[in-house]
């Protein structure tokens, strides 16, 4: 029963945090992953409300665990794409103030830059900080889903008919 309640908080929190992040920086990515993170929470909650109504056996049933993770998997993915769709539009990852000092000759001083191999795009103090904050988040976020990912899998088929030898 708490791993349901936790599960539905988690989801609403992030759904919160997609549509805080595109009200505080509108943009067009943003918007796109706030509509898909929402889209994700509903689906997911949709399917596992669906599949415990219709199946009796309780074996069969999938745990709310499994939902938060399928959950976190899905944001984890859609946070990525919403970086990768940031870095595109705008040009790179928040440069640190030391970095572009040092790398780029026509550093100013107070202004803030994103980076991407070296190149340097001057941008608002806003933008810089929504790139700082998705490069913060969504590594870790994606890191965090993949081990969980990883480990289930493991428990639920085992290593041995990937890594055995026969």
């Amino acid at each position: 029963m708490y791993i349901k309640i936790i599960g539905y908080l988690l989801s609403i929190a992030f759904v919160a945090l997609a549509w805080y992040i595109y009200i505080i920086y509108p943009s067009l990515p943003a918007l796109i992953f706030a509509i898909l993170v929402t889209v994700v929470a509903i689906v997911s909650y949709i399917r596992y409300y669906f599949m415990n109504k219709k199946m009796d056996a309780p074996f069969v049933k999938e745990k709310p665990i499994d939902m938060i993770r399928i959950t976190l998997a899905a944001i984890a993915f859609l946070s990525f794409l919403g970086f990768f769709g940031l870095n595109v539009t705008y040009g790179g990852s928040a440069a640190s103030d030391a970095y572009a000092r040092e790398s780029y000759e026509n550093y100013e001083i107070g202004s803030f830059y994103l980076s991407d191999h070296g190149n340097f795009v001057k941008v608002s103090e806003d933008i810089w900080q929504l790139m700082s904050i998705a490069e913060k988040v969504v590594f870790p976020l994606f890191i965090v889903a993949f081990l969980w990912n990883f480990i289930a899998i493991v428990k639920e088929k085992g290593l041995k008919s990937s890594f055995s030898r026969k």
